[in-house]
């Protein structure tokens, strides 16, 4: 989902519905067919405004560090029958970036101050500086799981979907993890809070991530 946003960053940061936040870097919608897309992608990244700003940005969210910093390229090719390889994408990505920068930011392995994702979806092309970490994904009411167990951002829409109101009562026949329930609760008020579920070991699972709220 790509959006425009001038509020605070951290409003954002609190957004339940979602598992990661981009900034986006550079972007190319249309980007031509074959190498020479590659060709053009690469001069997109290395042209772009607004990747020195974005990674700045990312900075800041983390411990400041001098000198070179580290960048992983995260790159996903979802095309048909492109004439170059995924590799192919990251390692023009990748100098496109040390360039611009200056080879201020190198790309590593590991180890990295940011983390970039690059996207070829058909012909649109998305370069995107994380800014959020696991912790946005995995929610630390989650000591114990269960396969197949509801994701929270999923749970987050379902709960907010339903207009919570102070005078709610919630039920969930099917609780499994209790993810639903706690999302519920951590989105305001209620009333009351139901869950059962026709498994034992679920029950317990959720009373484990439920606790003593």
């Amino acid at each position: 989902a790509l959006f425009d946003y001038a509020g605070e960053l951290r409003d954002l940061l609190r957004l339940r519905t979602a598992e990661d936040l981009f900034i986006v870097a550079a972007r190319l919608p249309k980007a031509p067919w074959g190498y020479e897309g590659l060709a053009a992608i690469f001069d997109c990244v290395l042209k772009s405004a607004s990747l020195l700003p974005a990674l700045e940005l990312a900075t800041r969210l983390r411990q400041p560090q001098r000198g070179r910093q580290g960048f992983r390229l995260i790159t996903r090719l979802i095309s048909k029958n492109q004439p170059y390889r995924r590799a192919d994408l990251q390692q023009s990505v990748e100098k496109a970036i040390e360039r611009h920068t200056k080879r201020r930011w190198m790309a590593v392995a590991a180890g990295e101050q940011v983390e970039i994702w690059a996207n070829l979806s058909g012909l649109d092309f998305i370069c995107g500086v994380r800014l959020t970490d696991e912790t946005m994904r995995h929610r630390g009411y989650q000591v114990e799981h269960l396969p197949a167990s509801l994701r929270p951002s999923v749970a987050a829409g379902l709960a907010w979907l339903t207009d919570p109101q102070p005078e709610d009562i919630f039920l969930d026949p099917m609780c499994g993890a209790g993810t639903l329930l706690i999302e519920r609760d951590l989105l305001g008020r209620h009333r009351l809070l139901l869950g059962g579920d026709v498994s034992s070991q679920a029950l317990a699972v959720s009373v484990a991530n439920i606790g003593p709220r």
